[in-house]
């Protein structure tokens, strides 16, 4: 208020004095006027800095800080700002799988606790193979003479009734453990009801068209089921050795090699060989009408080749002297799926 007043007066108070008078007293005036605006700011600001230093906990800036305070030990060790800090699960159980199977699987170190699949109760050894019945007194392993327990009846039996089931589409349900444990239990040894020697064709998979299992049928097989060096010592091993008391030898129909011997075909090397063992049946069959003459020539040389087997082999015509071997011819008929045997009279 009293500036006000103050600065008000002073136009009439300049009119006492004469013109030099009054420039220089508005001269001196000015120079004042500028030193006290010049001080306000400090003033404000040192008026600033002590209201702050009278509230709690405020810093007086001007004042001496003295030493500095030690800092306090930290709580916790806080993670780095680049290192994210891992989320906790929601539900406690995530982090530690019961199942065992889980827990493998997550480290291949870590072993269950328990099995994760109890393995099924394996069968009895002496169950018999899917298929068949076997005769009495079990499927004992053969010593090598005498131990196989079939008969040639009770193994034709055997073999028609497979065959009859795989043309009627019946074949025995398989088995994948009862199979396991026939392939265990056949370790020590086998017993075969029949040994056959049949054609290599793939379309004449012989124990899948008798509906046969693992350790049922001695398999020999060459291409037209000719009977050669191999053969007859394989089915001298089955027959000496292994106690088969029947030999089939099983030709088919549409036979590659028999339509390629019946036609004249020349080929080299060993497969003419083995065409060369079909001459004499070729020449039994060449006054048969064509349409006729190569089904003709299949069937004679499955009897043609079980004729010959006492001859070509002295254990398989002592076996069958002694009564302990049948030899049978069959064919098997690929339209149809049946197998036809024709029994061969014996010496």
């Amino acid at each position: 208020m009293i500036k006000r007043i103050r600065f008000s007066a002073l136009p009439l108070c300049l009119c006492l004095f004469s013109t030099g008078a009054r420039a220089a007293m508005l001269a001196g005036m000015v120079a004042a006027l500028i030193t006290v605006m010049a001080s306000s700011p400090a003033s404000a600001q040192s008026d600033s800095s002590r209201r702050q230093s009278a509230l709690p906990g405020a810093v007086d800036f001007g004042a001496d800080p003295g030493p500095p305070a030690a800092p306090a030990p930290p709580e916790a060790e806080l993670p780095a700002a680049t290192d994210p800090v891992p989320a906790a699960p929601t539900d406690p159980a995530a982090a530690f799988p019961t199942d065992p199977a889980a827990a493998v699987q997550a480290d291949p170190a870590v072993a269950p606790t328990e099995p994760v699949a109890a393995p099924a109760e394996p069968a009895p050894a002496s169950e018999p193979a899917p298929g068949h019945e076997e005769p009495a007194g079990g499927h004992e392993a053969s010593s090598g003479h005498g131990g196989n327990p079939w008969t040639a009846q009770s193994a034709m039996t055997v073999l028609s009734d497979g065959n009859a089931r795989f043309v009627g589409g019946g074949v025995s349900c398989r088995d994948p453990q009862a199979e396991k444990n026939l392939r265990h239990a056949l370790v020590e040894g086998q017993t075969p009801l029949a040994a056959i020697l049949s054609c290599s064709d793939s379309r004449v998979p012989v124990e899948e068209i008798f509906d046969m299992n693992f350790g049922d049928i001695f398999s020999i097989r060459a291409a037209g089921s000719v009977p050669g060096v191999d053969q007859l010592g394989s089915i001298e091993y089955a027959v000496a050795h292994l106690g088969v008391p029947l030999v089939v030898v099983l030709a088919h129909t549409h036979c590659g090699a028999v339509t390629a011997a019946v036609q004249g075909a020349n080929e080299p090397g060993n497969l003419g060989e083995l065409l060369h063992k079909l001459d004499p049946i070729t020449q039994a069959v060449k006054d048969v009408a064509d349409a006729d003459k190569i089904n003709a020539a299949i069937y004679l040389s499955a009897r043609r080749f079980t004729e010959q087997l006492p001859a070509l082999s002295p254990v398989i015509k002592e076996a069958i002297d002694a009564g302990r071997l049948t030899i049978v011819d069959a064919v098997y008929d690929l339209d149809t799926g049946k197998v036809l045997f024709h029994p061969q009279t014996q010496p």
